[in-house]
């Protein structure tokens, strides 16, 4: 579970330990990133860019990009990940 509230349900209606595995980063692998090429499909897209790396679902608030982008169109998201429901 990515949080003590989740583990404590799931413990609760599974009967079983539940491990906290919190969200993070590695830092350091991402550090590094800034000396590497920026790939085409990327670089082709003016800056400012806002990142989003990670499966796109529901926890992603799309409404508020959507608002974000109405707001703000020298702004430019990029997205990359699997889409699901």
């Amino acid at each position: 579970a990515s949080s003590d509230d989740q583990a404590e349900y799931l413990e609760k209606v599974g009967g079983n330990p539940v491990h906290r595995l919190y969200n993070a980063v590695d830092y350091s692998a991402f550090s590094t990133a800034v000396a590497e090429p920026v790939p085409e499909e990327v670089a082709a897209i003016p800056r400012p860019r806002i990142g989003y790396v990670g499966r796109i679902n529901k926890k992603v608030d799309l409404p508020l990009l959507a608002e974000l982008s109405r707001r703000h169109p020298e702004w430019h998201l990029v997205m990359v990940g699997p889409v699901h429901d």
